[in-house]
């Protein structure tokens, strides 16, 4: 709610009565209760900036309105006796009973963090547009004009925001003025403003925007067409695969930086979805190969930063990786290598620490409530207090050492159990052999070691989701633009996704970033890793300094 008092209108209502000798009272009681709407009004409005905050509390909300010393003490009854609830009371002492040694993860200490109202403050709207607001007939110094005794002093901002419509590619239409001599072939034009070139029809942020729509947010280029037709800028379709064909020199450089970067990190994701290229499916007709199925491996390689690859073709997510590993570093050792039970997933010959999707594991299991309700739910319980623990050692911010002894203490007496029941479900006929339950517990046999694998290795991860929701990235673009046309167009894409996609889990303005590779192409060919989406500000920064820092990049 908000409340726009005019304070000439109150005044000019007021005179109205003074000059036609109205009772004096009567108006003073008006004049008082335009004052107490006024009081109120500025309190709504310290409320509402108060609400606008991720860190409100209901302390602060009454300091508000009842002020600093408006509140009663409520934890003191009036004999002085404290009167703390029983259950804060009982939160203390189980914080305090509970030992470093107890296999139950401390929910209380996983919950602990402040959580926010559901809203957005404003200092979260970065790339919102300022408009300063300021006064027609004040300003700071001015006697105030209610009382006619104390002077206005300049308060902090009331902020509001508003939402308007914007196309995604705006035209800008420059008319140059021309002037000719009437008697010789003389003609001149005006130049554009200083920061325009006007030799370039598309800017680099206009394919940088471009690029996120459709390969980000998986628009399809006929989406945008007739969107950008409908608001008077249209763009054909060619026009946009032109203008993404031609933007991919400095994205090759920092693909291949990345793929360079993610092979020296010490735990790879993989995982494999299907994708469509019609140049593959029309030699699966013509010629018949012996291999005719499509690809896109999805990798992520877990170091200082995240780094996301996708590659798309006939190579499955095996051979893939091998390309991966191809660059790393002799003296890095083993990486581990997180992927589900996938055969094309094993077919690789770069060594590796093999560790194997729990998830898809109690998925399995999930799957047989119907049928074989017991088995399924004690299965899925071990894997529930598995799961806690590794929960609680996110909470706690264990490093990687931290959380292999803790996983040690607490969840391999649980994978024992469970190991031991499925021992006795295979080998003492506790399962029907060739039944559904059979099945999955000859699955969990088979893939112990992988299973296992995060109780044996530091930084070992439980399972593969993170990687499956990275791939969601490439579903969404097949499901929406259904195919690539080539063999280069995939790739082009793929690597254009993973630049994005590793920006987005990083935390970077992808648009910003593909706009600066544009404008640096030579630089960014030259050094690549100065170039990195983690390193290009700094870069940036240093070739805007002028001193000398500019060739330190390109040395780099």
């Amino acid at each position: 709610m908000t409340m726009d008092i005019d304070y000439a209108d109150t005044q000019a209502y007021l005179r109205h009565f003074r000059d036609r000798d109205c009772d004096a009272n009567i108006i003073d009681n008006t004049e008082g209760l335009f004052s107490l709407c006024w009081f109120y009004a500025d309190l709504i409005d310290q409320l509402e900036q108060e609400l606008e905050k991720k860190t409100v509390n209901i302390v602060r909300l009454k300091e508000i309105t009842f002020g600093l010393g408006g509140m009663p003490d409520k934890s003191v009854d009036g004999n002085g006796d404290d009167t703390r609830s029983a259950a804060a009371m009982g939160t203390a002492v189980d914080a305090v009973d509970r030992t470093p040694n107890d296999p139950r993860p401390n929910k209380d200490k996983q919950n602990n963090t402040v959580k926010g109202h559901g809203r957005r403050g404003v200092d979260d709207y970065r790339g919102a547009q300022t408009v300063v607001c300021r006064h027609d007939d004040l300003k700071a110094g001015d006697t105030c004009p209610l009382c006619q005794q104390g002077q206005l002093v300049l308060k902090p901002p009331k902020v509001r925001l508003q939402f308007d419509g914007a196309i995604p590619l705006k035209a800008i239409r420059y008319e140059l003025e021309q002037l000719s001599c009437s008697r010789c072939p003389f003609v001149t034009t005006a130049l554009p403003p200083g920061d325009v070139d006007l030799s370039k029809k598309y800017t680099g942020k206009a394919k940088a925007t471009l690029a996120y729509l459709h390969y980000g947010m998986g628009l399809p280029y006929y989406r945008l067409a007739k969107m950008q037709d409908m608001l008077g800028a249209p763009i054909a379709v060619s026009t946009q695969s032109e203008l993404m064909a031609s933007m991919m020199g400095p994205i090759h450089a920092v693909f291949n930086h990345l793929v360079s970067y993610g092979a020296q990190s010490h735990c790879i994701y993989q995982d494999d979805t299907s994708v469509r290229i019609q140049a593959l499916r029309q030699e699966n007709k013509d010629a018949g190969p012996a291999r005719k199925g499509m690809y896109t491996s999805g990798f992520i390689a877990e170091g200082e930063h995240r780094v996301v690859l996708y590659f798309s073709g006939r190579a499955h997510a095996g051979e893939n990786f091998d390309t991966i590993i191809a660059h790393r570093d002799a003296d890095k050792g083993k990486v581990i290598r997180m992927a589900d039970a996938l055969s094309a997933n094993s077919k690789h010959a770069a060594p590796a620490l093999e560790a194997k999707c729990n998830s898809h594991a109690f998925r399995r299991f999930r799957s047989l409530l119907s049928t074989y309700p017991e088995a399924a739910l004690f299965v899925m319980d071990l894997y529930g207090q598995v799961y806690d623990h590794d929960k609680y050692c996110k909470a706690q911010q264990f490093n990687d050492e931290e959380r292999l002894d803790y996983h040690q203490r607490h969840s391999r007496p649980l994978m024992n159990q469970l190991k031991a029941w499925v021992d006795q479900m295979l080998c003492e006929g506790g399962a029907e052999p060739n039944s559904l339950l059979a099945s999955e517990c000859q699955y969990l046999s088979n893939h112990w070691t992988g299973l296992a694998r995060f109780l044996e290795i530091p930084g070992a991860p439980l399972d593969n989701n993170v990687l499956e929701a990275a791939l969601k990235y490439m579903i969404m673009y097949r499901k929406n633009s259904q195919t690539f046309k080539t063999v280069y167009s995939a790739e082009y894409g793929s690597r254009l996704i993973s630049v994005i996609v590793t920006c987005m889990v990083n935390g970077i303005d992808a648009i910003d970033y593909l706009t600066q590779l544009q404008h640096h192409e030579a630089a960014v060919w030259c050094a690549p890793g100065a170039w990195a989406p983690w390193h290009y500000q700094q870069t940036l920064n240093q070739l805007a300094a002028g001193d000398g820092s500019s060739r330190q990049v390109l040395a780099a």
